[in-house]
């Protein structure tokens, strides 16, 4: 988030992601406070909805949950996980991206 903080995403996953698997999704936050936060998973390329999952707060600045991919025909489905602060100045966040190879 440049110079307003960190954010680190941690997805477990057993090698790869595949569509429809539950996802514990972690979210560490460093140098803004979040009160919630958020993950969406949206198509990069194609627009499959909107997949948001909101998780809890557990240690100041770490947040869990689960989320999940959808299914998609494409070999390979580029996605982006979009995580969204709340904080006192409004919404911040930032995005990482990755592909679902189909299995």
């Amino acid at each position: 988030m440049g110079d307003k903080g960190r954010i680190t995403l941690a997805v477990q996953a057993n090698g790869q992601i595949d569509a429809l698997e539950i996802l514990p999704l972690e979210v560490e936050v460093d140098g803004v406070t979040a009160t919630q936060v958020e993950v969406d998973f949206i198509g990069r390329d194609m627009d499959l909805g909107l997949h948001r999952f909101a998780l809890s707060a557990g240690a100041p600045g770490h947040f869990e949950g689960q989320g999940q991919v959808g299914i998609c025909t494409q070999n390979v489905m580029p996605w982006r996980a979009r995580v969204i602060l709340e904080t006192a100045e409004g919404k911040v966040g930032s995005w990482f991206d990755f592909d679902v190879i189909r299995s």
